[in-house]
């Protein structure tokens, strides 16, 4: 009869073991199951995005030479100096050649026929912007403003709030993917980038 007692509180401790054991299992999976969320993706073109957001810029910064009514005389100064400037920018600047110089031999300080091109380009560039800088100034202070209204990643960022966790440019190759469509919400994002430039004007 003894013997049967302890065998019974020994199968009763063994039970409240397993239960604590199945307890603190089920606490486990589900601390993991929470840490283990799945990230909700999505995908955006950035190119798309890009043209977009610089087509509006230089629409802003062409109606806002349109509202200056600068004379014709002064308009053909800054095109000469912007064309100028555009073959000056085309126009690479030529690296400082090394050539082999032997122990003795005079530094050669005759410059290359691309150093003097370039030189000669860039004295032209800044004798066309001499007349008219100020308003070249100020035509670019007013472009880089218009180009820091609205970043990519703001937008992005004010789309996706509440929707997704990660956004992938297009362009990049994602090398494992789950069945299932990923959205791509580069239509949604100009979308509202436009609703709000909208709202500005």
């Amino acid at each position: 009869m003894l013997g049967a007692c302890f065998g019974l509180t020994a199968c009763n401790n063994q039970e409240d073991a397993n239960r604590q054991i199945v307890g603190k299992l089920d606490a486990i999976s589900s601390q993991l199951s929470k840490g283990a969320a799945l990230v909700r993706w999505a995908v955006a073109n950035k190119s798309d995005i890009t043209t977009v957001i610089y087509q509006w810029s230089r629409d802003k910064i062409q109606q806002a030479k349109k509202a200056e009514a600068l004379p014709a005389e002064t308009e053909a100064r800054i095109s000469e100096y912007e064309s100028l400037r555009m073959q000056l920018l085309r126009l690479q600047r030529p690296l400082p050649s090394r050539t082999l110089r032997l122990p003795g031999d005079s530094p050669s300080t005759e410059p290359s026929m691309a150093d003097k091109e370039y030189e000669a380009l860039s004295i032209k560039v800044a004798e066309a912007k001499a007349p008219v800088a100020p308003i070249i100034d100020r035509r670019e202070r007013q472009a880089a403003e218009y180009r820091q209204q609205y970043s990519i990643e703001g937008l992005v960022a004010e789309y996706v709030k509440g929707r997704y966790d990660l956004v992938i440019d297009t362009r990049d190759k994602v090398l494992y993917q789950t069945a299932g469509d990923v959205a791509d919400i580069t239509e949604g994002v100009i979308a509202l980038f436009r609703e709000k430039t909208a709202q500005k004007n």
